[in-house]
Protein backbone atom coordinates (compact mmCIF):
# COMPACT_ATOMS: atom_id res chain seq x y z
CA UNK A 1 0.00 0.00 0.00
CA UNK A 2 1.36 3.32 -0.66
CA UNK A 3 1.30 6.35 0.96
CA UNK A 4 1.08 9.69 0.56
CA UNK A 5 3.45 11.13 2.23
CA UNK A 6 6.79 13.21 0.38
CA UNK A 7 10.43 11.35 -0.14
CA UNK A 8 11.49 14.10 2.54
CA UNK A 9 8.87 13.89 4.74
CA UNK A 10 9.30 9.84 4.97
CA UNK A 11 13.14 10.12 5.01
CA UNK A 12 12.70 12.63 8.24
CA UNK A 13 10.93 10.46 9.84
CA UNK A 14 12.99 7.07 8.76
CA UNK A 15 15.50 9.17 10.79
CA UNK A 16 13.85 10.10 13.46
CA UNK A 17 12.87 6.73 14.74
CA UNK A 18 15.99 5.45 13.95
CA UNK A 19 17.44 8.88 16.69
CA UNK A 20 14.44 7.32 18.81
CA UNK A 21 15.70 3.66 19.27
CA UNK A 22 19.25 3.89 19.12
CA UNK A 23 18.82 6.71 21.92
CA UNK A 24 16.24 4.42 24.30
CA UNK A 25 18.75 1.60 23.80
CA UNK A 26 22.08 3.83 24.72
CA UNK A 27 19.83 5.07 27.79
CA UNK A 28 18.58 1.66 28.68
CA UNK A 29 22.08 0.41 28.84
CA UNK A 30 23.60 3.25 30.58
CA UNK A 31 20.76 3.00 33.43
CA UNK A 32 21.68 -0.90 33.44
CA UNK A 33 25.25 0.39 34.13
CA UNK A 34 24.07 2.35 37.55
CA UNK A 35 21.79 0.07 38.56
CA UNK A 36 24.59 -3.23 38.67
CA UNK A 37 26.87 -0.48 40.41
CA UNK A 38 24.39 0.76 43.15
CA UNK A 39 23.26 -2.83 43.36
CA UNK A 40 26.69 -4.19 44.21
CA UNK A 41 27.04 -2.14 47.36
CA UNK A 42 23.51 -3.15 48.60
CA UNK A 43 23.17 -6.79 49.99
CA UNK A 44 19.29 -7.29 48.83
CA UNK A 45 20.11 -4.73 45.79
CA UNK A 46 18.58 -6.61 42.81
CA UNK A 47 15.40 -8.02 45.11
CA UNK A 48 14.93 -4.71 46.17
CA UNK A 49 14.97 -3.78 42.51
CA UNK A 50 13.23 -6.91 41.20
CA UNK A 51 10.21 -6.17 43.83
CA UNK A 52 9.21 -2.76 42.06
CA UNK A 53 8.99 -4.64 38.53
CA UNK A 54 6.66 -7.17 40.26
CA UNK A 55 4.87 -4.82 41.68
CA UNK A 56 3.76 -3.08 38.88
CA UNK A 57 2.05 -6.39 37.72
CA UNK A 58 -1.81 -6.22 37.15
CA UNK A 59 -2.03 -10.06 39.31
CA UNK A 60 -1.66 -8.95 43.32
CA UNK A 61 -0.87 -12.76 44.19
CA UNK A 62 2.57 -12.64 41.85
CA UNK A 63 3.40 -9.77 43.90
CA UNK A 64 5.37 -11.40 45.92
CA UNK A 65 6.69 -10.45 49.48
CA UNK A 66 8.63 -6.98 48.79
CA UNK A 67 11.70 -6.04 51.05
CA UNK A 68 10.67 -2.71 53.10
CA UNK A 69 13.31 -0.24 53.68
CA UNK A 70 11.67 2.28 55.85
CA UNK A 71 10.47 -0.64 58.18
CA UNK A 72 14.40 -1.56 58.25
CA UNK A 73 15.53 2.20 59.03
CA UNK A 74 12.23 2.35 61.73
CA UNK A 75 13.21 -1.34 63.17
CA UNK A 76 16.98 0.23 63.71
CA UNK A 77 15.54 3.42 65.13
CA UNK A 78 13.23 1.08 67.56
CA UNK A 79 16.76 -0.71 68.46
CA UNK A 80 18.17 2.53 69.28
CA UNK A 81 15.53 3.20 71.75
CA UNK A 82 15.25 0.04 73.52
CA UNK A 83 19.31 -0.27 73.89
CA UNK A 84 18.71 3.28 76.24
CA UNK A 85 15.86 1.83 77.99
CA UNK A 86 17.49 -1.47 79.28
CA UNK A 87 21.73 0.34 79.67
CA UNK A 88 22.32 0.26 83.14
CA UNK A 89 23.31 3.71 85.17
CA UNK A 90 26.22 3.18 87.26
CA UNK A 91 26.43 6.68 88.18
CA UNK A 92 24.52 10.24 87.50
CA UNK A 93 27.06 10.91 84.83
CA UNK A 94 25.83 7.90 82.85
CA UNK A 95 21.99 8.57 84.18
CA UNK A 96 21.99 11.84 82.40
CA UNK A 97 23.61 10.74 79.11
CA UNK A 98 21.17 8.18 79.30
CA UNK A 99 18.53 10.28 79.71
CA UNK A 100 19.38 12.45 76.32
CA UNK A 101 20.21 9.57 74.42
CA UNK A 102 16.52 8.25 75.40
CA UNK A 103 15.31 11.79 74.30
CA UNK A 104 16.98 11.60 71.37
CA UNK A 105 15.44 8.29 70.37
CA UNK A 106 12.34 9.31 71.44
CA UNK A 107 12.27 12.48 69.10
CA UNK A 108 13.69 10.15 66.20
CA UNK A 109 10.59 7.89 66.23
CA UNK A 110 8.16 10.70 66.50
CA UNK A 111 9.83 12.13 63.56
CA UNK A 112 9.10 8.72 61.87
CA UNK A 113 6.00 8.06 63.34
CA UNK A 114 4.54 10.98 62.15
CA UNK A 115 4.14 10.12 58.38
CA UNK A 116 2.33 7.30 57.35
CA UNK A 117 4.21 4.46 55.65
CA UNK A 118 1.50 1.72 56.03
CA UNK A 119 1.04 1.22 52.02
CA UNK A 120 4.03 -0.63 50.83
CA UNK A 121 5.04 -1.84 46.83
CA UNK A 122 2.09 -3.99 47.16
CA UNK A 123 -0.47 -1.75 47.43
CA UNK A 124 1.27 1.34 45.35
CA UNK A 125 0.96 -1.52 42.57
CA UNK A 126 -3.16 -2.07 43.37
CA UNK A 127 -3.41 1.96 43.18
CA UNK A 128 -1.86 1.82 40.01
CA UNK A 129 -4.39 -0.61 38.26
CA UNK A 130 -7.22 1.52 39.85
CA UNK A 131 -7.66 -0.79 42.67
CA UNK A 132 -7.60 0.99 46.31
CA UNK A 133 -5.84 -0.76 48.87
CA UNK A 134 -7.31 -2.18 51.87
CA UNK A 135 -6.73 0.26 54.91
CA UNK A 136 -5.91 -2.47 57.77
CA UNK A 137 -6.21 -1.00 61.31
CA UNK A 138 -2.33 -0.03 62.13
CA UNK A 139 -2.15 -1.67 65.22
CA UNK A 140 1.71 -1.69 64.64
CA UNK A 141 2.04 1.66 64.43
CA UNK A 142 -0.22 2.25 66.99
CA UNK A 143 1.64 -0.32 69.36
CA UNK A 144 4.95 2.02 68.70
CA UNK A 145 3.14 5.07 69.28
CA UNK A 146 1.68 4.12 72.65
CA UNK A 147 5.04 2.46 73.60
CA UNK A 148 7.30 5.94 72.67
CA UNK A 149 4.79 7.89 74.56
CA UNK A 150 5.16 5.94 77.93
CA UNK A 151 8.81 6.16 77.37
CA UNK A 152 8.59 10.38 77.23
CA UNK A 153 6.71 9.94 80.10
CA UNK A 154 8.92 8.36 82.44
CA UNK A 155 11.67 11.34 82.22
CA UNK A 156 12.01 12.61 85.23
CA UNK A 157 11.35 16.38 85.57
CA UNK A 158 14.34 18.45 86.90
CA UNK A 159 13.71 20.65 89.35
CA UNK A 160 16.40 23.45 88.43
CA UNK A 161 18.00 24.16 84.91
CA UNK A 162 21.65 24.42 85.03
CA UNK A 163 23.00 26.73 82.40
CA UNK A 164 24.51 23.92 80.74
CA UNK A 165 20.91 22.59 80.23
CA UNK A 166 19.43 25.15 78.59
CA UNK A 167 22.39 25.47 76.29
CA UNK A 168 21.91 22.03 75.49
CA UNK A 169 17.90 22.10 75.27
CA UNK A 170 18.50 25.04 72.88
CA UNK A 171 20.87 23.07 70.56
CA UNK A 172 18.49 19.70 70.88
CA UNK A 173 15.36 22.03 69.66
CA UNK A 174 17.15 22.82 66.66
CA UNK A 175 18.83 19.00 66.34
CA UNK A 176 14.68 18.01 66.71
CA UNK A 177 13.79 20.64 64.03
CA UNK A 178 16.68 19.05 61.35
CA UNK A 179 15.03 15.79 61.76
CA UNK A 180 11.48 16.45 61.03
CA UNK A 181 13.32 17.71 57.90
CA UNK A 182 14.93 15.22 57.24
CA UNK A 183 11.96 12.47 57.78
CA UNK A 184 10.00 15.08 55.10
CA UNK A 185 13.17 14.76 52.83
CA UNK A 186 12.70 11.00 53.25
CA UNK A 187 9.09 11.17 52.38
CA UNK A 188 9.23 12.62 49.20
CA UNK A 189 12.49 10.62 48.35
CA UNK A 190 9.89 7.94 48.66
CA UNK A 191 8.55 9.14 45.16
CA UNK A 192 11.28 7.68 43.57
CA UNK A 193 9.99 4.08 44.87
CA UNK A 194 6.27 4.71 43.63
CA UNK A 195 7.52 6.09 40.51
CA UNK A 196 9.21 2.82 39.59
CA UNK A 197 6.22 1.09 40.49
CA UNK A 198 4.50 3.11 37.98
CA UNK A 199 6.37 2.92 35.19
CA UNK A 200 6.50 -1.15 35.64
CA UNK A 201 2.52 -0.94 35.56
CA UNK A 202 3.07 1.32 32.15
CA UNK A 203 5.39 -1.31 30.91
CA UNK A 204 3.14 -4.21 31.89
CA UNK A 205 -0.02 -2.54 29.76
CA UNK A 206 2.08 -2.19 26.90
CA UNK A 207 3.41 -5.36 26.84
CA UNK A 208 -0.25 -6.59 27.05
CA UNK A 209 -1.38 -3.85 24.41
CA UNK A 210 1.50 -4.90 21.97
CA UNK A 211 0.63 -8.73 22.13
CA UNK A 212 -2.79 -7.69 21.97
CA UNK A 213 -1.88 -5.90 18.29
CA UNK A 214 0.61 -8.28 17.21
CA UNK A 215 -1.97 -11.49 17.35
CA UNK A 216 -4.38 -8.86 15.79
CA UNK A 217 -2.65 -8.16 13.11
CA UNK A 218 -1.63 -11.40 12.51
CA UNK A 219 -5.32 -12.78 12.27
CA UNK A 220 -5.34 -9.89 9.67
CA UNK A 221 -2.98 -11.17 7.54
CA UNK A 222 -3.01 -8.09 5.86
CA UNK A 223 0.31 -6.99 3.81
CA UNK A 224 0.87 -3.02 4.79
CA UNK A 225 4.16 -0.68 4.09
CA UNK A 226 5.81 0.04 7.75
CA UNK A 227 4.01 3.51 8.26
CA UNK A 228 6.94 5.34 10.10
CA UNK A 229 5.55 8.63 10.12
CA UNK A 230 2.57 6.90 12.12
CA UNK A 231 5.13 4.99 14.41
CA UNK A 232 6.96 8.81 15.26
CA UNK A 233 3.57 10.41 16.13
CA UNK A 234 2.14 7.21 18.04
CA UNK A 235 5.25 7.71 20.65
CA UNK A 236 4.59 11.42 21.00
CA UNK A 237 0.81 10.59 21.17
CA UNK A 238 2.12 8.03 24.11
CA UNK A 239 3.84 10.77 26.04
CA UNK A 240 1.07 13.65 25.18
CA UNK A 241 -1.66 11.41 27.02
CA UNK A 242 0.78 10.31 30.14
CA UNK A 243 1.60 14.06 30.62
CA UNK A 244 -2.36 15.25 30.60
CA UNK A 245 -3.54 12.43 32.51
CA UNK A 246 -0.87 13.04 34.77
CA UNK A 247 -1.30 16.58 34.73
CA UNK A 248 -5.00 16.51 35.22
CA UNK A 249 -5.59 13.41 37.34
CA UNK A 250 -2.09 13.15 39.37
CA UNK A 251 -0.68 17.08 39.91
CA UNK A 252 -4.00 19.03 39.82
CA UNK A 253 -5.74 16.39 42.13
CA UNK A 254 -3.43 16.33 44.58
CA UNK A 255 -1.91 19.67 45.23
CA UNK A 256 -5.13 21.28 44.66
CA UNK A 257 -4.25 24.58 43.78
CA UNK A 258 -6.20 27.99 44.11
CA UNK A 259 -6.66 31.24 42.14
CA UNK A 260 -5.84 32.94 45.57
CA UNK A 261 -2.19 31.12 45.75
CA UNK A 262 -0.39 33.17 42.89
CA UNK A 263 0.47 36.55 42.01
CA UNK A 264 -0.80 38.88 40.21
CA UNK A 265 2.14 38.34 37.29
CA UNK A 266 1.47 35.10 37.35
CA UNK A 267 -2.23 34.88 36.95
CA UNK A 268 -1.62 37.58 33.85
CA UNK A 269 0.49 35.35 32.45
CA UNK A 270 -2.17 31.93 32.63
CA UNK A 271 -4.55 34.94 31.40
CA UNK A 272 -2.56 35.71 28.34
CA UNK A 273 -2.55 31.96 27.39
CA UNK A 274 -5.68 31.12 27.70
CA UNK A 275 -6.97 33.75 25.85
CA UNK A 276 -4.73 32.86 22.73
CA UNK A 277 -5.64 29.37 23.56
CA UNK A 278 -9.44 30.79 22.74
CA UNK A 279 -8.20 33.20 20.37
CA UNK A 280 -6.78 29.93 18.35
CA UNK A 281 -9.12 27.58 18.89
CA UNK A 282 -11.86 30.23 17.14
CA UNK A 283 -9.63 30.83 14.27
CA UNK A 284 -8.75 27.87 13.81
CA UNK A 285 -12.44 26.61 13.54
CA UNK A 286 -14.00 29.50 11.94
CA UNK A 287 -11.09 29.08 9.33
CA UNK A 288 -12.25 25.43 9.03
CA UNK A 289 -15.90 26.25 8.57
CA UNK A 290 -15.01 28.80 5.72
CA UNK A 291 -13.50 26.31 3.73
CA UNK A 292 -15.98 23.70 4.27
CA UNK A 293 -18.84 26.29 3.04
CA UNK A 294 -17.01 26.96 -0.24
CA UNK A 295 -16.86 23.20 -0.93
CA UNK A 296 -20.58 20.99 -2.17
CA UNK A 297 -22.72 19.70 0.49
CA UNK A 298 -21.89 15.99 -0.49
CA UNK A 299 -18.19 16.66 -0.17
CA UNK A 300 -18.33 18.15 3.10
CA UNK A 301 -16.28 16.48 6.17
CA UNK A 302 -18.38 15.05 8.97
CA UNK A 303 -17.06 17.51 11.35
CA UNK A 304 -17.98 20.76 9.75
CA UNK A 305 -21.39 20.64 11.32
CA UNK A 306 -19.51 20.07 15.03
CA UNK A 307 -17.47 22.71 14.48
CA UNK A 308 -20.39 25.60 13.81
CA UNK A 309 -21.72 24.24 16.66
CA UNK A 310 -18.76 23.96 19.02
CA UNK A 311 -18.90 28.31 17.44
CA UNK A 312 -22.06 28.63 18.34
CA UNK A 313 -21.95 27.26 21.62
CA UNK A 314 -18.58 29.27 22.57
CA UNK A 315 -19.91 32.44 21.31
CA UNK A 316 -23.26 31.95 23.33
CA UNK A 317 -21.33 31.34 26.56
CA UNK A 318 -19.05 34.29 26.18
CA UNK A 319 -21.57 36.62 25.59
CA UNK A 320 -24.24 35.39 28.19
CA UNK A 321 -21.04 35.47 31.26
CA UNK A 322 -20.74 39.12 31.17
CA UNK A 323 -24.13 39.84 31.43
CA UNK A 324 -24.70 37.46 34.37
CA UNK A 325 -21.90 38.95 36.22
CA UNK A 326 -23.79 42.49 35.45
CA UNK A 327 -27.19 41.75 36.12
CA UNK A 328 -26.38 41.33 40.10
CA UNK A 329 -24.78 42.17 43.12
CA UNK A 330 -24.65 38.43 44.61
CA UNK A 331 -24.38 36.76 41.19
CA UNK A 332 -20.98 38.80 41.10
CA UNK A 333 -19.99 38.53 44.86
CA UNK A 334 -20.74 34.43 44.19
CA UNK A 335 -18.63 34.09 40.88
CA UNK A 336 -15.80 36.08 42.69
CA UNK A 337 -15.32 34.02 45.97
CA UNK A 338 -15.81 30.77 43.96
CA UNK A 339 -13.13 31.87 41.68
CA UNK A 340 -10.55 32.70 44.10
CA UNK A 341 -10.95 29.07 45.61
CA UNK A 342 -11.13 27.45 41.72
CA UNK A 343 -10.54 24.99 41.11
CA UNK A 344 -9.45 23.50 45.07
CA UNK A 345 -12.89 24.29 45.92
CA UNK A 346 -13.90 21.72 43.12
CA UNK A 347 -11.90 19.34 43.81
CA UNK A 348 -12.72 19.13 47.37
CA UNK A 349 -16.02 19.06 46.59
CA UNK A 350 -15.92 16.05 43.96
CA UNK A 351 -12.78 13.92 45.69
CA UNK A 352 -14.11 13.99 48.90
CA UNK A 353 -14.49 9.97 49.51
CA UNK A 354 -11.63 8.73 47.54
CA UNK A 355 -9.60 6.75 49.84
CA UNK A 356 -6.21 7.57 49.09
CA UNK A 357 -4.76 11.20 50.13
CA UNK A 358 -2.38 10.23 52.65
CA UNK A 359 0.70 11.26 51.10
CA UNK A 360 -0.01 14.97 51.51
CA UNK A 361 0.43 17.68 48.40
CA UNK A 362 3.63 16.37 46.86
CA UNK A 363 4.84 13.96 43.79
CA UNK A 364 4.21 10.81 45.72
CA UNK A 365 0.56 11.38 46.16
CA UNK A 366 -0.05 12.64 42.80
CA UNK A 367 1.59 9.25 41.00
CA UNK A 368 -1.16 7.58 43.43
CA UNK A 369 -4.20 9.80 42.69
CA UNK A 370 -2.83 9.64 38.89
CA UNK A 371 -3.41 5.39 39.63
CA UNK A 372 -6.48 5.61 41.77
CA UNK A 373 -8.30 7.57 39.48
CA UNK A 374 -7.48 5.13 36.26
CA UNK A 375 -4.78 7.15 34.77
CA UNK A 376 -2.96 4.55 33.29
CA UNK A 377 -6.05 3.11 31.52
CA UNK A 378 -7.03 6.45 30.19
CA UNK A 379 -3.67 6.83 29.13
CA UNK A 380 -3.78 4.02 27.30
CA UNK A 381 -7.06 4.38 25.59
CA UNK A 382 -6.10 7.74 24.43
CA UNK A 383 -3.13 7.06 23.19
CA UNK A 384 -4.75 3.84 20.83
CA UNK A 385 -7.46 6.21 20.20
CA UNK A 386 -4.89 8.73 18.57
CA UNK A 387 -3.17 6.06 17.08
CA UNK A 388 -6.65 5.08 15.24
CA UNK A 389 -7.35 8.39 13.96
CA UNK A 390 -3.67 9.24 12.55
CA UNK A 391 -4.63 5.69 10.61
CA UNK A 392 -7.58 6.55 9.38
CA UNK A 393 -6.52 10.02 8.40
CA UNK A 394 -3.69 8.35 6.05
CA UNK A 395 -6.13 6.26 4.92
CA UNK A 396 -8.69 8.72 3.88
CA UNK A 397 -5.65 10.73 2.52
CA UNK A 398 -4.43 8.09 0.19
CA UNK A 399 -5.57 8.54 -3.57
CA UNK A 400 -5.43 4.98 -4.51
CA UNK A 401 -7.83 2.43 -2.30
CA UNK A 402 -8.52 -0.93 -3.82
CA UNK A 403 -12.12 -1.93 -2.62
CA UNK A 404 -13.46 1.40 -1.36
CA UNK A 405 -16.24 -0.32 0.53
CA UNK A 406 -16.71 0.67 4.28
CA UNK A 407 -15.40 -3.21 5.23
CA UNK A 408 -12.63 -2.62 3.56
CA UNK A 409 -11.41 0.91 4.29
CA UNK A 410 -12.33 -0.56 8.08
CA UNK A 411 -10.38 -3.16 7.73
CA UNK A 412 -7.45 -1.42 6.43
CA UNK A 413 -7.47 1.08 9.44
CA UNK A 414 -7.87 -1.85 12.15
CA UNK A 415 -4.48 -3.59 10.58
CA UNK A 416 -2.62 -0.17 10.01
CA UNK A 417 -3.62 0.88 14.27
CA UNK A 418 -2.51 -2.98 15.00
CA UNK A 419 0.78 -2.41 13.24
CA UNK A 420 1.34 0.66 14.45
CA UNK A 421 0.42 -0.24 17.84
CA UNK A 422 2.29 -3.17 18.06
CA UNK A 423 5.97 -1.33 16.85
CA UNK A 424 5.90 1.71 19.12
CA UNK A 425 4.65 -0.46 22.17
CA UNK A 426 7.77 -2.46 21.69
CA UNK A 427 10.01 0.99 21.73
CA UNK A 428 7.64 2.19 24.99
CA UNK A 429 8.15 -1.02 26.77
CA UNK A 430 11.68 -0.25 26.78
CA UNK A 431 11.63 2.96 27.75
CA UNK A 432 9.13 2.58 30.69
CA UNK A 433 10.88 -0.17 31.61
CA UNK A 434 14.17 1.82 31.66
CA UNK A 435 12.66 4.14 33.70
CA UNK A 436 11.55 1.72 36.14
CA UNK A 437 14.97 0.83 36.61
CA UNK A 438 16.20 4.30 36.95
CA UNK A 439 13.80 5.44 39.76
CA UNK A 440 14.25 2.11 41.60
CA UNK A 441 18.09 2.23 41.50
CA UNK A 442 17.65 5.97 43.02
CA UNK A 443 15.43 4.62 45.59
CA UNK A 444 17.89 2.04 46.35
CA UNK A 445 20.75 4.47 46.50
CA UNK A 446 18.85 6.82 48.81
CA UNK A 447 17.41 4.31 50.93
CA UNK A 448 20.85 2.70 51.84
CA UNK A 449 22.02 5.75 52.49
CA UNK A 450 19.48 6.09 55.23
CA UNK A 451 20.55 2.94 56.44
CA UNK A 452 23.89 3.42 56.85
CA UNK A 453 23.05 6.50 58.86
CA UNK A 454 20.59 4.54 61.40
CA UNK A 455 23.38 1.83 61.47
CA UNK A 456 25.95 4.47 62.36
CA UNK A 457 23.87 5.88 64.94
CA UNK A 458 23.83 2.30 66.40
CA UNK A 459 27.57 1.84 66.45
CA UNK A 460 28.38 5.07 68.24
CA UNK A 461 27.79 5.75 71.73
CA UNK A 462 28.13 9.16 71.46
CA UNK A 463 25.91 9.85 68.37
CA UNK A 464 23.70 12.49 70.04
CA UNK A 465 26.61 14.65 71.54
CA UNK A 466 28.03 14.88 68.43
CA UNK A 467 25.02 15.51 66.45
CA UNK A 468 23.30 18.17 68.67
CA UNK A 469 26.61 19.99 68.71
CA UNK A 470 26.90 19.80 64.68
CA UNK A 471 23.35 21.39 64.75
CA UNK A 472 24.30 23.98 67.37
CA UNK A 473 27.24 24.63 65.62
CA UNK A 474 25.33 25.16 62.36
CA UNK A 475 22.99 27.85 64.29
CA UNK A 476 26.20 29.81 65.94
CA UNK A 477 24.59 28.74 69.32
CA UNK A 478 27.68 27.83 72.34
CA UNK A 479 28.31 24.18 72.37
CA UNK A 480 27.80 23.27 76.26
CA UNK A 481 28.51 19.76 75.60
CA UNK A 482 31.52 18.10 77.07
CA UNK A 483 33.31 15.91 75.04
CA UNK A 484 32.86 12.29 74.72
CA UNK A 485 36.20 10.23 76.25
Amino acid sequence: MNTAQSPIGRNSSQKLAVVLWIGTILFAIGVCVRAAVVAAHVEPGWQIIGDHFLAGLPIANLRGEPVNRIEQSTQMLLELARRTDSESTPGATDEESKRKENRGAAALLDARLRWNYQFDLRDVGSAMWRVAPVDQPPLVRIKRVVENDKRKASWPTPLVYSKEQQQFDAMFSAWSDEQWLAERELRQVKGWSIAAVACAACGWLLVAVGLAAAVLHRALRTELARDTRGFVWSIAAWWLGLFVTFGVLGLLVSYRPTVRQYSTLQLAIAATLFGAAVAGFFWLTFRYVRRQRKLPADERAGTYHAARLAIALSATFLAIFPLLCVVDRKVRVGIAATWRDFPGNLLELLLRDLPIDVWGRNAANALLQWGIHGGLFLTAGLWILAVCFASWRSIETLKEIEGPTRRNRLREVVARTSQTVFRSAALLTLLMFALCLAAATQWLACSEDELQKQSARLQNPNWLIEEVAAAGGRLQLPSSVPPSN
